[in-house]
């Protein structure tokens, strides 16, 4: 994606829906925004969104996931082989089934959805729609870019000698392509896994699902008073946060209704904090790609207690807002993608627990 300035070079837009009034509304929506946006081309199906790379050079992809001839979802992959730059919006129906479609794109490389609004007369919807439809688009392009390398340093101590009880991993933009890679290499562990990635209601759910089915690894969406346990992991539920509590040796999940924190709910933070007050020295925090800071203050009451952070770098993150912070800030012992902290959990951690036949 380009590095030139917003105020010199508009943001360039591909619009992918088989409806024309659906096309011209997202380009309306995009075009009143305060900063500058031109749409380069318009498409009504995958195959010719892939003929519209060709001709045009877009920094974002707005795609529609239901199309005739050739559908989203296949073309997702496609158009990232062609422009592995361009960052793609999904914009699609938020049914049950839309919403699963949604999240495997997401987990393909999708890098946002802005579900599109139900019914044309509920106006509070279709403000919310346009509002979070412009900020996506500005986002991505505002954060996107040819990796610039920043100055960290590493908290001293690293990870030698270190066995966790938990690990807890944060994300958000471009998380769940990232959750799917990360758990992916590495496998059932023998210690509870925890997951707060920034998610819609009903989107968590399909997460757990798609991440058991792709990795192998027993995955639920946490629920209150459910046991952690080892080898399984949790994902906190779209719109409430995933705390912990202890009684005596159990450790369960408290589902916690508070005010989002940097905007966010569930929130990094709040979980982290959590982990950090009942686990102590015993937590691995991980923290992958995502916008804005959430993690921060939680890795900050981490390695307060005495455990370990480690990041995603910015080379393989689609945004370097939430790890850059961390790694900025000095709280992290390793840094880098997502291969080499999937090694670094394994070796923390020990092998994975035994299988149902060994048990």
């Amino acid at each position: 994606m380009r590095q030139a300035s917003l105020a010199t070079a508009p943001i360039r837009v591909l619009i992918v829906d088989d409806s024309k009034v659906v096309r011209a509304v997202i380009g309306k929506i995009l075009q009143e925004a305060e900063t500058p946006i031109r749409i380069v081309g318009y498409a009504e199906d995958g195959a010719s969104a892939l003929r519209a790379l060709d001709v045009c050079d877009p920094d974002i992809v707005i795609l529609d996931l239901a199309m005739p001839s050739m559908d989203g979802l296949t073309a997702l992959p496609l158009i990232l082989r062609k422009k592995p730059h361009a960052r793609i919006v999904v914009c699609s129906a938020l049914s049950s089934p839309g919403a699963e479609i949604s999240v495997r794109a997401l987990s393909l490389g999708a890098t946002a959805c802005v579900p599109k609004p139900m019914g044309s007369k509920n106006t509070k919807a279709i403000a919310e729609f346009k509002e979070a439809l412009t900020q996506a688009v500005v986002g991505l392009y505002e954060t996107g870019g040819a990796p610039v390398s920043e100055a960290f340093t590493l908290r001293p101590g690293g990870l030698a000698g270190f066995r966790p009880r938990l690990v807890a991993v944060g994300s958000s933009t471009g998380g769940p392509n990232a959750l799917m890679t990360l758990f992916r290499d590495l496998g059932p562990v023998p210690v509870p896994v925890i997951v707060t990635q920034h998610m819609i209601e009903m989107f968590t759910t399909i997460l757990a699902r798609q991440l058991q089915q792709e990795t192998g690894i027993e995955c639920h969406e946490a629920r209150q008073d459910m046991e952690l346990q080892g080898g399984r992991i949790y994902i906190a539920p779209g719109g409430s946060h995933m705390m912990l509590k202890r009684a005596g040796s159990r450790v369960t999940i408290a589902i916690d209704n508070g005010p989002a924190e940097n905007f966010c709910k569930p929130s990094v933070d709040v979980m982290l904090r959590s982990t950090a007050a009942v686990y102590g020295a015993e937590v691995m925090a991980v923290i992958l790609t995502g916008m804005g800071k959430d993690g921060l203050r939680g890795c900050e009451a981490v390695t307060g207690a005495g455990g370990r952070v480690i990041a995603q770098d910015q080379e393989s993150s689609v945004v370097w807002g939430m790890p850059g912070s961390v790694a900025r800030a000095g709280l992290a012992s390793a840094v880098m993608p997502l291969p080499g902290l999937a090694r670094l959990i394994r070796n923390s951690v020990g092998e994975g627990p035994p299988s149902p036949g060994e048990r």
